[in-house]
């Protein structure tokens, strides 16, 4: 860069480490826990019991997840061990993103009994408390990028709909929070 740079917020970029983040989405059986199995010395967050299908094929270590505070703890754990494992694996999302939104209404249906949300045994969320489950989701991403690691995560495949008729479907989309897939380098 010519000249100094008097009083400026911008330092020069430095050559980092860099490590991929790839999202993966599709129908059953399409290869996307295949291949992301295939990277260098994968730990797989397994969310549906997918890993079953390939100890015998691959060597990765495997957690057996079923809660978002257990795929948290996971990523810490990583976090706290950083040679561990050269790629994380989340798989897939669509699970992760259904359990954060039920640990969410679980807690809004203890906390708020009186609230506008609160029906007995649910509770319908609005925008104050999705604002509250995003925030958990982005910090959640955060740590996992944040990870000395390349980062898999895959998705299931939903129908999309268009905006006008009734249930006509378009075409397909990612099961997913819908920003997920801006947050990568390749999806």
């Amino acid at each position: 860069m010519p000249g100094p740079l008097n009083a400026s917020p911008f330092v020069r970029a430095a050559q980092a480490p860099r490590f991929t983040r790839l999202f993966v989405w599709g129908p059953p059986g399409s290869g996307k826990t295949t291949l992301a199995l295939d990277s260098p010395r994968p730990g797989l967050i397994d969310l549906e019991d997918g890993a079953n299908h390939y100890g015998d094929r691959f060597d990765f270590g495997v957690l057996r997840a079923r809660s978002y505070d257990e795929v948290v703890a996971a990523v810490e754990w990583i976090h706290a061990h950083p040679d561990a494992f050269s790629t994380v694996i989340v798989d897939p999302s669509s699970v992760l993103w259904e359990a954060t939104q039920r640990k969410w209404s679980k807690i809004f249906l203890q906390r708020n009994r009186g609230a506008k949300g609160h029906r007995h045994e649910f509770y319908d969320l609005g925008p104050k408390e999705w604002g509250t489950i995003k925030a958990a989701w982005r910090e959640f991403l955060q740590k996992l990028f944040s990870l000395k690691a390349h980062v898999i995560v895959t998705a299931r495949e939903k129908p999309r709909y268009s905006d006008t008729g009734f249930m006509h479907q378009i075409g397909v989309a990612p099961d997913a929070e819908k920003s997920l897939p801006y947050l990568f380098d390749i999806v």
